[in-house]
């Protein structure tokens, strides 16, 4: 095979959760805990939404952009795509579009909820080493199933 039997996607995902830990970790404990920055951030988010210019400065586009890439690099290659391949090989392959779409949204938006949630009762410094903690956590399990 390919991989000569090697878990390479568990290698990648290793990788990555430690990296994304280590760079939330370090985010979050290089943060001020007033979140001065976030509430200057979510000022000026006001005034370009006032004006009007979000999409016209290319950031509205940029942010879609941004999170259409993240997610398309989160999703190749994982059991849920995989799920989907085999199903779509044995059904109609429009609905199944239609059904994985529906269920991706209703997913994504969960997470979007939850997250403009959590930013309500806690601070960026909390959540990056939460996250953080949480990547790391990953990771480590994931090596303890490889071996």
């Amino acid at each position: 095979s390919f991989t000569a039997g090697l878990p390479l996607d568990d290698y990648v995902a290793v990788a990555s959760f430690f990296y994304f830990g280590v760079k939330s970790l370090v985010d979050g404990l290089s943060t001020d805990e007033d979140d001065e920055g976030l509430e200057e951030e979510f000022k000026e988010a006001e005034k370009e939404l006032e004006r009007g210019q979000v999409l016209d400065r290319g950031k509205g586009i940029g942010l879609a952009s941004q999170a259409f890439a993240l997610t398309v690099a989160a999703e190749i290659g994982d059991r849920s795509q995989i799920a989907t391949i085999a199903l779509s090989a044995a059904q109609n392959p429009f609905l199944v579009t239609l059904g994985a779409c529906l269920g991706h949204g209703f997913a994504t938006g969960i997470a979007v909820l939850g997250g403009g949630l959590l930013s309500k009762y806690l601070t960026e410094k909390k959540i990056s080493i939460i996250a953080g903690t949480l990547f790391l956590f990953f990771a480590v399990t994931t090596v303890v199933t490889l071996f």
